[in-house]
């Protein structure tokens, strides 16, 4: 039997939201297929994680998908992580009123500094299975979020990463809505934005943004504290070579001394520098499961 080649796609997700809005759980969740309900420290900095989902067109896309810090000293570094994205996913908690003010701040930072038509933007309700036990003075209306997206012509998902409820629907919904950009923008004759790069069958994206037909770009030159592993896990791995939310040793304790945030900012933005040196970033041809971790 001939072999078909498949026609296939490769672009930027980036995750925004509050702190502890739940955004690196749906990311683990979709991408490795476990939750953890233990406590999970903030992430710091931002790190990263491919993934392949096909579309209901059958066109296979790899995703690469940053989790961000939600910490308001991250906030400066935010247009390098929202760079070159393709979507972005903003993540609110139901159960916290606060990370839904905090959502919406982020999406005017997205339309101060995002092109209009280039980004697709999806919002998350996170955490909807404590919608029943929690306090119903304090949940934030499903209408609220939903009327938010209208507004904007968003996508709008209830999600938990917890019961696994639509979290593969949160990012198949994405990826269909990104490709549905691309191909709008082809037909319109756009060109130079990331969301204007047209999928063609057996071809994919190279690390320049153009076209190629030999298969999957290679970007193996930038490589920065990347873990590699299966596509799914049922739990989570004992050895990933460093954690996803930690930082290097310099003082023998597991946490790097930072005299200042505006060290800590300095630092990240050398390390996205070197990522961003020779395209989206490092780890992108790696398989699935391969991540990069950035703190």
């Amino acid at each position: 039997m001939p072999h078909v080649e498949l026609p296939q796609a490769e672009f930027k997700v980036v995750m925004l939201g509050d702190t502890n809005a739940g955004k690196t759980s749906l990311v683990l969740r979709f991408a490795e297929g476990y939750y953890r309900d233990a406590p999970r420290s903030s992430t710091v900095g931002a790190f990263f994680i491919t993934k392949r989902i096909q579309t209901s067109s059958g066109i296979t896309c790899k995703i690469q998908i940053w989790d961000t810090a939600g910490q308001s000293q991250f906030r400066a570094m935010a247009p390098m992580y929202y760079r070159n994205a393709a979507a972005a996913i903003v993540c609110y908690d139901v159960t916290d009123p606060q990370s839904f003010t905090v959502m919406r701040e982020w999406l005017d930072e997205l339309h101060r500094n995002v092109p209009a038509g280039s980004i697709v933007i999806a919002i998350a309700a996170t955490k909807t299975d404590l919608s029943q036990t929690a306090d119903a003075t304090t949940l934030v209306p499903p209408n609220e979020a939903q009327d938010v997206a209208n507004a904007l012509g968003a996508i709008f998902v209830d999600t938990s990463a917890k019961s696994n409820s639509n979290v593969q629907v949160l990012f198949q919904r994405v990826a269909e809505r990104v490709l549905q950009f691309r191909e709008n923008a082809r037909r319109e004759g756009m060109n130079g934005t990331p969301g204007a790069i047209p999928v063609t069958p057996g071809a994919s994206i190279d690390k320049t943004g153009m076209v190629v037909k030999n298969g999957i770009s290679e970007n193996r030159g930038n490589q920065i504290m990347s873990r590699e592993g299966p596509e799914m896990d049922s739990s989570p791995r004992k050895q990933r070579g460093m954690s996803l939310h930690s930082r290097q040793s310099s003082n023998g304790n597991g946490v790097t001394d930072l005299s200042s945030e505006d060290e800590l900012i300095e630092q990240t933005q050398a390390k996205l520098s070197m990522c961003d040196a020779s395209g989206m970033a490092c780890g992108m041809s790696g398989e699935d499961g391969r991540s990069c971790c950035i703190s």
